[in-house]
C-alpha cells in the first residue's frame, strides 16, 4: 500500500515536471518594442550616476522588468562575427559608454542611424563594469535594446 503511494507521488512529480518543460520551451518573450520604459535618462547622466554611486544605481535599475530609455550620441555601431549588433552611446570624447546589445528582431532599424546622431534606445539594464585603473572606460550594459522612434 505505501509502494503504491510512493508510485502515484513519483509519476504526479514527473509528470508536472514535464508539464512545467513543455511551458517553459514554448514560452514566448515580450516584444521588446511593445515594453515601456520605466526610466528615461541621458546616456552621460547614466554613466555620472553609476560613476557616483554603484551600488545605489545598480539597485535601482536592476531587475527583469526594468526598462530605460537612454538618449544620447550614437559613438559607434559594432557587428561581431555572429552578425548581433551592439550600440555605443555616449560622448566620443569619454571612453566610458552605454552598450546596447541590439534585439535580433530589430536590426533592420540600424539603417536609419548613423554616428554621431542623437538617437534614443529601449533596453533592460543587464550589468556596470567599472573602470578601477581609468585607462579603459566604465561600461553600462543594456540587453534587448530597440531604437525608440517616440521620443
Amino acid at each position: 500500500m505505501k509502494r503504491q503511494y510512493l508510485l502515484w507521488a513519483a509519476g504526479l512529480l514527473v509528470a508536472a515536471a514535464a508539464i512545467y518543460g513543455y511551458k517553459e520551451y514554448n514560452r514566448k518573450r515580450e516584444d521588446s518594442k511593445a515594453l515601456e520604459a520605466k526610466f528615461q535618462v541621458t546616456a552621460n547622466d547614466l554613466l555620472k550616476e553609476f560613476a557616483a554611486n554603484e551600488q545605489a544605481a545598480t539597485g535601482k535599475y536592476k531587475g527583469l522588468d526594468v526598462i530605460l530609455s537612454v538618449s544620447g550620441p550614437l559613438k559607434e555601431i559594432k557587428k561581431d562575427e555572429k552578425g548581433f549588433y551592439t550600440l555605443l552611446l555616449g560622448d566620443s570624447s569619454d571612453l566610458s559608454s552605454v552598450q546596447c546589445s541590439m534585439d535580433t528582431l530589430y536590426t533592420a532599424d540600424l539603417s536609419q542611424v548613423k554616428a554621431g546622431q542623437s538617437i534614443v534606445i529601449k533596453g533592460a539594464f543587464t550589468g556596470y563594469n567599472s573602470d578601477i585603473t581609468g585607462m579603459l572606460g566604465s561600461d553600462i550594459q543594456l540587453n534587448r535594446c530597440v531604437l525608440d522612434t517616440k521620443k
